[in-house]
Formats: C-alpha cells, structure tokens, sequence
C-alpha cells in the first residue's frame, strides 16, 4: 500500500508538470507513520511567482522527483529551495536538470547552517553550468563553497553566456578558489553581480579580484559587506573606484554619456 501511495505521487507530479500551462511549484510529500516519505506535501501554487519552498524540510527522494518533473517542465521560472538540507544525489539530480530546461531562470540553495557543498553532486551542479543552461541568477548563500567548489565553478564561467548573477555570500574560499574564480571570470562577459559578502576573502585575495576588475568590465556589482575590518580601506576604494569606471559603464550600457550609470551596490559595513 505504502509503495503505491509513494507512486501515485511521483506520478501526479509529473502528470501535473506536464499537462498543465500554468506556472507550477510542486512539492510532493506523504506522512507515513510520522515520517516524510518523498517530501512534505502536495503544494500546488497555480498563481504565484516565484515558487518557493523554503525550510520546509525536503528529503532526497522529494528533490529527486521534483528535479524529475523540471526536466519536462516549461512554465517555471524561479525555484527556491533556500534553507533545505541538499544531499549530493539531489544536487546531481538537478544538475541534470541544467542540461535539458532552458525555462528556470532562478534557483536559490541558500543555507543558514554552513552546509559544505564539496561534494560530487555539486560539482556536477556546477558543471553543468557549462551546458548553456538558461539560468540566470543562482544563490549558494551560506553555502560553503571550498577551493574544490570555487574550482569547478570558475571552469564553468569561463564558457557560460546567460549567468548574470552569482550569490556566494557567506561561505569559505580560500586563495586557491578565489584565483580560480578570477581566471574563470576572464573569460566570462556576461556576469555583473557577484555576492561575496560575509566571506572569508583575505587581502590576498581582494588583490586578485582588482586584477580581475581591470580587465573584465561585465562586473558591475560586487557587493562586500561585512569586510570594513579585515581588508584595509584603501583597498575597498580601489575596488569601489573600478566598478565606478565611466569606462565600464560605456561597456554595459553601450552609450555611457547618455544613460544613467547603474547602482553600486558594494559597501564595507557590519
């Protein structure tokens, strides 16, 4: 009975996914003996957008099932999955997801708790990257990311041409990734806003992202906040005046004279 409760959802998922035109958040779930059996609900948001799923607890086999229902889904734009504890199968599950669906724009994994994402079903995310998804925005905040992470991540910039924002906000990179993640920016012009606030960035660290900057004019936001007390001030204005550069904002906008130069949004504060 039990097995087939559990297919029945993984099919009106998928029967959901695929037959309905509305923009779709589904989240499958069956309480068995008090416990999760593929998620925590059916939830079905037929009007709002974006679609979250924030903290509420995915096991694995549910992230499996709703990567699976992504893969032929066309009306999703943005999934937040913020707060839930991703294993590597389930990170890997959505890599695949990458490869196949041009729709999702946004995809947050946003974590309060500090989970290392150094494992290989993230790499494999990341990876993907490569694949011409049509993802625009993904958040890691919280995230720890690692000099392997940051590696990995940094070879996929360097041949992905739709990722406009990157959110690595709170993590841990050492030197290593940071470098990585600066070579592989050299070849990316499509990147404007990348999030290293709340980071472990070090001085070394802030001088290879000024070498970065003075060449790769698609960045045009990194915010820094948090960083007033370990990276010295004549650093931070430095890197505040080469995101100001007219020379950069000529290279966005196409016509600097004639439209407004865009918000900088990088600030050293508590």
């Amino acid at each position: 009975m039990y097995v087939w409760m559990y297919v029945w959802m993984y099919e009106a998922c998928m029967c959901i996914c695929r037959c309905m035109n509305v923009r779709v958040c589904v989240c499958m779930c069956v309480y068995i003996n008090g416990m999760c059996s593929l998620c925590r609900a059916l939830y079905i948001c037929l009007s709002l957008l974006p679609s979250r799923l924030y903290n509420c607890d995915l096991c694995t086999p549910g992230v499996i099932a709703l990567a699976s229902a992504l893969k032929i889904n066309v009306t999703l734009l943005e999934l937040d999955l913020s707060g839930n504890s991703i294993s590597s199968a389930g990170a890997a599950a959505f890599a695949d997801v990458l490869k196949v669906n041009s729709t999702l724009a946004v995809l947050k994994f946003s974590h309060s708790n500090g989970e290392e994402v150094d494992t290989e079903g993230f790499l494999q995310l990341f990876a993907a990257l490569a694949c011409g998804t049509g993802l625009t925005s993904l958040s890691l905040c919280g995230r720890i990311l690692g000099d392997r992470g940051a590696v990995t991540l940094a070879t996929s910039l360097k041949s992905n041409t739709t990722l406009l924002a990157l959110d690595i906000s709170k993590s841990v990179i050492g030197l290593e990734g940071v470098t990585a993640l600066a070579e592989g920016l050299n070849f990316n012009s499509t990147l404007s806003h990348l999030n290293l606030s709340y980071t472990s960035l070090t001085v070394e660290g802030a001088l290879v992202l000024m070498e970065l900057l003075k060449v790769n004019m698609a960045l045009q936001e990194m915010p820094l906040y948090s960083l007033r007390h370990t990276l010295p001030r004549e650093m931070l204005k430095t890197i505040e005046s080469l995101l100001e550069d007219p020379v950069r904002a000529a290279w966005h906008f196409g016509e600097a004279d004639t439209k407004p130069a865009r918000e900088i949004v990088l600030q050293a504060r508590e």
